[in-house]
């Protein structure tokens, strides 16, 4: 064949048209032949291949295509070739008459789509010359092999082989093929009735698992390609196809090929493509003709053979996973190797005996360095080590005097040595560390296209002698200055890029370039020629942008008949020379982002000047001469400090494109109206207050942005830009539109949005073409009610509006897709919004909706349904929205069951928190297979966790926290396949955490749209995230910092930012519940960081302090979970304390103190010496008796409790002695309990009236009179007794401090604001109990004298006020107040409730603008349903009761021995036992008087009373301490010989 027709072939690609291959096709199949495709797709003039098909790269190659063949050479003289009568197989000489569409389909009912033409093997011809068809006959082929050649088959297929076809394609019989016909089929290629040809590729129907044994019946077969198939196996009788000269298997399950493989002595091009091999098989050095080999794109393949053919020529081995190469490698003479994209750390040392290779292609890999011995392949011509490890450039490529092409690119080169390469013509070095150019490369006499982009140059050589070079690349390196004469060696020059550097000034001689053509596209990564047959365009680009230049040259300048295009934007321009008028060629001109501040008069001669950019400059005038550009059809002025333009600029008439925003205009010349062919004019963010009246005059406007000014009306005129489709007049202060809107008939994009309209023109309908109204932020009230509604409209937005109802007549929108009505004041929508067809997106929320239609469920297209923060009674009626994936109704007052979700089968989101919803959670959500978000936290939500949850696949978030729920965590749970966020506190969750596999789960917001807004036309677009991680979609959008943050927060997994989002997982929150037991050892199903709150609230732990570690720092507070020490601290200190009583009781009562003893216990019941003893006996007797009669309602209690102790599973053994674990499903169980606790309060009734009274006579004695006085002097007694009382309390807070701290040292985490030392801690825990009897016995009772005596108060009130405070009532109250199930104060000094430390930051968790987790409102927040299921009691009792113990026992045995060492080193006195000190003498008998023991006595009864029920541990604890008391009282009486003192209120404490 000549040169291709351009008829039949594309002129720029030289491919064949598509429609001119079908035709062929159809016609080789009406003759009968079949479907090598190799004539089709090849055509003998060069063509074009993209990057690789330019005359510079053909020469630097040696005129090799990319398969190692020589382009354009003629095959040699002795070699037969196949002429167009002969005739290539399948080949077609004419077409003829074009075959009717009936005779076609008739004929080639297997026809199919095109296939790809056989590769030949490159350089399996020694000639290298280019084969025509799809296989020529070639000399020495084998007398069996051949078959003849003809156009037609009049033969059909042989008997034999026909069998095998029907083997192989036994779906060929559904069309009826037969041994005539069956060469027709689409697969295979045909001539005299044998199979020469077989093709399976991806467009095949049938997918071929594997090759049968027929195959071998092919004999004569010489090619097999099976591309995207699903071939796994090989059949042995492959072996028996010894005319096979390609095998050809791309994308295919292939893991191993057979050994019979080997036996294929003809094969000559052996293609493995993308296939999981690991290796090829030992023999396959047995196939001596093979001359072709690619095993390419097979990451599985780390290894080969030890031997491979002998006569192997190419070696393509690209994209594997080799780490190593056989050392036999290097004994084969090869001319092409390919291993780029694999793991080679090295090259072998032999490779140097490798002296036919050509080409060394080793880019991609890991190499350090390459042998020495290269220096030996004085024949390569193309060395490709880019995208390696290499530092230096090694001296074994310096010796390669046929190097043409050199590429080192995208390595850690810091240098060059000095080489000597005369042949190189391609050098391309970018993305290296080079900081100079040697010398020896500015020299080079053959060098055309030299790549140095992306370095750190800051020195070019001074001479530069590069006749042929067409093309340099110095674009981003660190240059601020070039060589005096750079530009006087390049006189080839084509393209020359400086752009990215630090330049301030460029030398003379650059109007030496005054020849140079610019060919094709010149952008800073490559180089590309021009297409063939395109004439070459006169004229260059200067490149000079984002330098540091201060001034253009003046030689630039006289560049007036070349240059063309000068880009000289981001520099540091502050003028520019008059000169610059001289560039009369000048087309385009960049001069944006300097500092100019005036433009020269001369800028009027640029007359051929098209295109001028001077954005970002300071500006504040432009020159008259401006409008002499004639030519000028755009010119870009915005962010200067323009106040007022030139009138000339009217004289422009050519100017298209016109941008003015941001600047200072206040007014608009009259002459802006000439420009009569302006299409786009930008006037945004300026201080306009009017426009032109005649503005309507351009009636070419296409688009007009007016935006952010201080536009009050917009002029009538305005109506005739019949031609407008983009109207911006969004941020001003428009109070109407004009009614004549109606004949913008083109109008398509309205954006009228944060103004002040209070109505719409009422002829908005008739705009017919509008697909977008952005009319939000304004005041409407109402839209009109008209006839005609615009029906073409996509997107209506109308959020942030005073709206009360809507128009019926909105279903005329049957084209809407998004409709935005969020906070306004709808209370009602029409029924006529379930007639909007195409409605995806409807957003409601932020309204007074208390319903919602039930025409909703007619939109079949509807995505996204935003409700939130309504008013919303119910789940309206969703079940036939299948295709709903975004369902937002949180933040309403919802109640009622769930099933109603249960038919969104698409949803991926539900929001349903912060509502009323009650009743169970259906079984039925496991129909929501999409699922992958689910809030329903803070209902009322009651029952057990459905295991259905975790079997959703999909499900990656699920919120259930401030609910009802009860029962235990499903095991199913730990098997969910993506769950990675659970929040379950503030339930009843009850049993054993189960070691959950929560995954790292970074999620989308699906939910999240954002406005955003396009770069050119300023067009409002909703930003999804979807849609913005697209390149192309980034380019087009104004990014700021603020979209930046929004979109990294809502869009985690798309925007890359999971590492910080705060919705990342996993989270895992479930304190406050009834979870109990040990924890699991692991929670997620990967290694990493857990945000987890779990040990509050719970009953965690086994007994042992330590932790599993994927417990949160936050949490790792000793009292905070279970220690099993409890009782054996109470029995020890009961063990102590005996100890201590007995040895106290042997030093200061002699060797007779156990007589002592029992004589004051046979002594209880006898009367005292006076009224005043008599009372204190009886009423410790009275004590005794009731508390013995209580311990026998408390031991029944008691083993009641101990037996249903199932609030918790496990937890403390004391503690389950107590009321704080009853919980029993025994109705017999609970009945006792309750007739226990009547039977407590009817005793307890019964024994204050049978108190111990005095006698008359000593009440009298003993009486405090009043004064008489006014009624007057009663309310300031009153006054003056809340003050005391009042200031007492305060004393007794302080008093109260060992238990206020127990109670802290409980409920504060171990992080705190308030106690930074934990020490102080671990003593308030440990030792609060005796801190609290030392205060009583030392400081109570004197402080309570004396204010006595101050305020005249009785002192044995303020006792007992002082020791019921400070023995449980104020430690109860600030149980309640600090616990976490109770008021939850003890937030309050937690560090993440602090809004500006990092721990609050850590659980502040958010998806998009939806909360999740708010520490504020769910974490620090009063618990508010703290009285629910008895939580905060049970937790108070089992906060306090070992408190109570500790102190009763220790007063118990700690009381009596201090009182008997004092009274020991005491004196009797007159009865009065007086202990002498350094200042005064004190009275230690006086603990005997009436008050205290009163007090005492008083203060134990009422912890009995009131707390023996729920602890009856206490019970005998009491009866034990008013015991060891009435035996100190009966001791100091009659051992120590101490009379009780008759002392009024009043009296001194001493003596």
């Amino acid at each position: 064949m000549g040169p291709f027709d351009p008829g039949s072939h594309c002129t720029k690609c030289s491919q064949l048209r598509q429609e001119e291959r079908v035709v062929r096709q159809q016609a080789r199949a009406l003759q009968g032949l079949g479907r090598g495709g190799g004539f089709f797709e090849r055509s003998e003039g060069d063509r074009g291949r993209g990057t690789r098909s330019e005359e510079l790269i053909e020469e630097a190659k040696g005129g090799l295509d990319v398969y190692g063949r020589r382009r354009g050479a003629d095959p040699p003289s002795n070699s037969p070739r196949i002429t167009a009568s002969s005739g290539p197989r399948n080949s077609l000489t004419t077409v003829g008459e074009l075959p009717s569409k009936q005779d076609r389909q008739k004929a080639a009912p297997g026809v199919r789509g095109d296939r790809q033409p056989s590769t030949e093997a490159g350089e399996a011809t020694k000639s290298g010359g280019e084969k025509e068809g799809s296989f020529a006959a070639e000399d020495g082929q084998d007398d069996a092999c051949a078959v003849g050649l003809s156009v037609t088959n009049d033969y059909g297929m042989d008997s034999s082989e026909f069998e095998a076809f029907m083997e192989i394609f036994p779906e060929a019989e559904a069309f009826g093929y037969h041994r005539q016909d069956a060469c027709r089929w689409h697969a295979i290629t045909c001539s005299h009735g044998h199979v020469l040809e077989l093709w399976l590729s991806k467009h095949d129907l049938q997918k071929k698992t594997t090759l049968t044994a027929a195959i071998g019946k092919w004999t004569k077969l010489e090619l097999i390609n099976i591309n995207n198939h699903s071939l796994n196996t090989l059949p042995d009788e492959l072996s028996k196809l010894q005319c096979l000269r390609e095998l050809k298997i791309r994308k295919n399950p292939l893991t191993s090929l057979p050994d019979t493989l080997c036996q294929l002595s003809g094969l000559e091009n052996l293609e493995l493509v993308n296939l999981p091999l690991r290796t090829l098989p030992d023999c396959i050095h047995q196939l001596k003709g093979l001359k072709s080999l690619t095993l390419a794109e097979s990451p599985a393949v780390e290894a080969l053979p030890e031997r491979l053919p002998m006569n192997l020529r190419t070696l393509n081995l690209k994209f594997d996973s080799l780490q190593f190469l056989p050392s036999s490698l290097c004994s084969l003479q090869l001319t092409h190797l390919r291993l780029g994209g694999n793991r080679l750390t090295a090259l072998p040392d032999c490779i140097g005996h490798m002296t036919s290779l050509l080409n060394l292609n080793a880019f991609s890999n890991r190499l350090t360095s390459i042998p020495s011995s290269c220096a030996l392949l004085q024949n390569l011509q193309g060395l490709y080590l880019q995208h390696n490890q290499l530092t230096t450039v090694p001296e074994a490529v310096c010796k390669l005097p046929d190097l043409r092409m050199l590429n080192l690119g995208r390595n850690n080169l810091t240098s060059l040595p000095t080489c000597d390469l005369p042949n190189l013509r391609f050098m391309n070095l970018v993305e290296n560390q080079l900081t100079r150019v040697p010398d020896w490369v500015s020299i080079l006499p053959e060098l055309t296209s030299m790549q140095l982009q992306h370095n750190k140059l800051r020195q070019l050589p001074m001479k530069w002698d590069l006749p042929v070079l067409k093309f340099l690349n110095l674009f981003g390196n660190e240059l601020t200055s070039l060589p005096e004469k750079f530009f006087h060696g390049m006189e080839s020059l084509v393209s020359l890029y400086l752009a990215s550097n630090q330049l301030t000034d460029l030398p003379e001689g650059l109007d030496r370039l005054q020849q140079l053509k610019r060919h094709g596209s010149t952008r800073p990564g490559r180089w590309v020629p021009p297409k063939k047959g395109a004439e070459p365009r006169v004229g260059w680009r200067l490149e000079l942008s984002k330098n540091q230049l201060m001034e253009l040259p003046e030689s630039l300048c006289r560049l007036n008949a070349s240059l063309k295009y000068l880009h000289a934007y981001s520099n540091q321009f502050t003028s520019l020379p008059n000169a610059l008028g001289e560039l009369n060629a000048l087309k385009r001109l960049s001069l944006g982002t300097n500092q100019l501040t005036s433009l020269p008069e001369s800028m009027g001669q640029l007359r051929n000047l098209e295109q001028l950019t001077l954005r970002n400059n300071r500006l504040t005038t432009l020159p008259e001469s401006l409008g002499q550009l004639k030519n000028l059809t755009r010119l870009h002025l915005a962010h200067n400090q323009l106040t007022e333009l030139p009138k000339s600029l009217g004289n422009a008439t050519q100017l298209l494109w016109l941008a003015l925003g941001n600047n200072r205009l206040s007014q608009l010349p009259d002459s802006l109206v000439q420009l009569k062919s302006l299409q786009y004019l930008y006037l945004e963010s300026n201080d306009l207050q009017s426009l032109p009246a005649d503005l309507g005059n351009l009636a070419d406007m296409r688009f007009l942005k007016l935006q952010n000014n201080r536009l009050y009306a917009l002029p009538e005129s305005i109506s005739s830009m019949t031609a407008l489709v983009y109207l911006m007049v969004q941020v001003n202060e428009l109070r109407s539109l004009p009614e004549s809107f109606h004949q913008m008939k083109r109008l398509r994009w309205l954006y009228v949005q944060a103004n002040k309209l209070s109505s719409l023109p009422s002829s908005w309908g008739s705009l017919s073409n509008l697909q977008e109204l952005l009319a939000g932020d304004n005041q409407l009230t109402s839209l009109p009610d008209t006839p005609e509604i615009p029906s073409s409209l996509r997107l209506l937005h109308l959020k942030n509006n005073r709206l009360q109802h809507l128009p019926e007549s909105l279903s005329q929108m049957q084209s809407l897709q998004h409709l935005k009505l969020q906070n306004n004041h709808l209370d009602v929508l029409p029924e006529s919004i379930g007639e909007l067809p195409n409605l995806q997106v409807l957003e409601l929320q932020e309204n007074r909706l208390t319903s919602l239609p039930s025409s909703l469920g007619k939109l079949m297209s509807l995505k996204y349904l935003y409700a939130q923060k309504n008013r919303l009674q119910s789940i309206p009626a969703l079940t036939q929205l299948s295709g709903l994936k975004v369902l937002l109704l949180h933040q309403n007052s919802i109640s009622g069951n769930l099933k109603e979700i249960c038919a969104l089968a698409s949803a991926q989101v539900i929001y349903l928190h912060n509502n009323e919803l009650t009743g169970l959670i259906p079984s039925c959500v496991r129909h929501l297979s999409s699922l992958k978000a689910l809030t329903l936290h803070r209902n009322s939500l009651s029952g057990q966790l459905p295991e259905e949850l975790a079997t959703l696949s999909s499900l990656e978030m699920l919120t259930l926290h401030m609910n009802f729920l009860e029962g235990s965590i499903p095991l199913a749970f730990t098997d969910a396949p993506s769950l990675g966020f659970l929040t379950l506190y503030s339930n009843q969750i009850s049993g054993q955490v189960p070691p959950l596999n929560l995954r790292p789960t970074c999620m989308d917001d699906l939910s999240f749209m954002v406005p955003a807004y396009r770069v050119d036309t300023q067009e409002e677009v909703e930003l999804t995230c979807n849609s913005h991680h697209h390149t192309l979609y980034r380019e087009e959008i104004q990014w700021t910092s603020f979209l930046e943050e929004q979109l990294a927060e809502a869009c985690p997994k798309s925007h890359g930012t999971c590492q910080s989002a705060s919705s990342r997982g996993p989270v895992l929150l479930l304190q406050s519940n009834r979870l109990s037991c040990a924890l699991p050892l692991r929670m997620t199903l990967e290694s990493g960081p857990l945000r987890s709150l779990i040990l509050f609230g719970n009953m965690l732990g086994d007994g042992l302090e330590a932790l599993p570690s994927w417990i949160h720092e936050r949490e790792r507070q000793p009292f905070l979970y279970v220690s099993s020490h409890t009782p054996t601290q109470l029995l020890l200190l009961i063990a102590l304390l005996m100890l201590l009583f007995i040895f106290g009781a042997r030093l200061t009562l002699g060797h007779h103190w156990l007589d002592a003893l029992m004589f004051s216990i046979r002594n209880f019941f006898d009367d005292g010496q006076d009224d005043g003893q008599d009372l204190t006996r009886r009423s410790h007797v009275f004590l005794l008796k009731m508390a013995g009669a209580l311990s026998a309602i408390g031991f029944f209690l008691f083993a009641l409790h101990l037996k249903n102790a199932q609030y918790y599973e496990c937890g403390d053994s004391f503690a389950r002695t107590t009321f704080a674990y009853f919980l029993s499903e025994d109705p017999h169980a609970e009945l006792a309990v309750s007739c226990c606790w009547c039977f407590w309060a009817l005793l307890c009734m019964y024994s204050l009236r049978l108190l111990p009274q005095a006698s008359q006579p000593f009440r009298e004695r003993f009486s405090i009179k009043p004064p008489s006085a006014s009624p007057s002097s009663g309310i300031w007694r009153a006054l003056r007794i809340a003050c005391c009382g009042g200031l007492w309390a305060c004393i007794v807070c302080i008093l109260s401090l060992p238990s206020l701290a127990y109670t802290f040292a409980n409920t504060l985490p171990r992080e705190n604001t308030l106690v930074e030392n934990q020490a102080w801690l671990q003593f308030s825990h440990k030792q609060a109990a005796l801190a609290m009897l030392s205060v009583d016995l030392i400081i109570t009772q004197r402080l309570a004298e004396r204010f006595s005596r101050w305020a005249n108060m009785r002192r044995s009130l303020l006792l007992m006020a002082a020791r019921l405070a400070t023995m449980w009532l104020y430690a109860t109250v600030c149980a309640i107040v600090l616990n976490e199930q109770c008021m939850r104060g003890w937030t309050k000094f937690w560090k993440v409730c602090d809004k500006a430390s990092d721990s609050y930051k850590e659980f502040n968790i958010t998806l998009g603008h939806n909360y999740l987790l708010n520490p504020t409102i769910d974490l620090c927040a009063a618990n508010g349903r703290w009285s629910h299921h008895g939580a905060c009691m049970r937790s108070v009792i089992e906060t306090l009761a070992p408190l109570f113990l500790q102190k009763i026992l220790q007063r118990a045995f700690i009381q009596p021995v201090m009182m008997f060492v004092v009274w020991a080193f005491s004196k009797n006195v007159e009865g009065k036992l007086i202990l002498k000190s350094t200042y005064f003498p004190i009275c230690t008998s006086r603990g005997l008087d009436r008050a205290r023991q009163g007090s005492l006595l008083v203060t134990l009864a009422e912890l009995a009373l009131l707390w023996g029920a729920f602890v009856p541990l206490l019970l005998p604890a009491v009866l034990l301490a008013t015991t060891t008391n009435l035996m100190v009282f009966r001791l100091g009486q009659s051992h120590f010989k101490a009379k009780v003192p008759e002392l009024r209120e009043t009296d001194d404490y001493r003596g």
